[in-house]
């Protein structure tokens, strides 16, 4: 019999893959197998977008798990990211409302309920290779005020004022638009 902590990882993994699949022929690509220009030229969105998912420090396997999609561009973007947060740490879920993408880096303004509080979270990811690798993998961080500030560029939308660290496993997708 399996215990409830393993269905519910199976599940979790199991709506994880769906989410992959689902978002990934919907932009067109096979993604394991094509590199990223063929990718991005394949694309049937032609709004910026961004997919990720994986595991984002070394810490507790379950509190370290990141999901964000995002499409749109400036302050018309929507989309969500979940992640970890809070004391005691807790599953929490931003609905963004801004992305500026710029080759492969993206920079995601959401807003989110954090400790009783509302919050604006800003995602900032760096896609440098397809699938990510642990020799060079992608990059995220996820950044709450007092290290965040207003992007003089984009109204509404926030700049991260720390550089992305290395994931510790998943992939980030990040395709600019036509």
């Amino acid at each position: 019999m399996f215990s409830r902590s393993r269905l519910l990882a199976i599940g979790g993994a199991a709506a994880l893959a769906t989410l992959l699949l689902t978002s990934t022929a919907a932009f067109g690509g096979d993604r394991a197998s094509s590199p990223r220009g063929a990718v991005a030229a394949r694309s049937v969105s032609a709004a910026p977008h961004v997919l990720g998912y994986g595991g984002q420090t070394s810490g507790p396997r379950k509190k370290n798990l990141f999901g964000i999609f995002a499409t749109g561009s400036g302050n018309v973007a929507s989309g969500a990211m979940s992640f970890y947060a809070g004391s005691p740490l807790k599953l929490v879920t931003a609905t963004i409302r801004c992305l500026v993408v710029s080759g492969n880096d993206a920079i995601a303004t959401g807003d989110a309920v954090i400790n009783s509080t509302q919050q604006v979270v800003v995602a900032e990811l760096v896609d440098l290779n397809d699938p990510s690798d642990q020799a060079n993998p992608d990059l995220l961080r996820f950044s709450f005020d007092p290290f965040i500030r207003p992007d003089p560029d984009n109204p509404g939308c926030y700049l991260p004022t720390l550089a992305p660290t290395a994931i510790r496993s998943g992939d980030v997708r990040v395709v600019p638009g036509a």
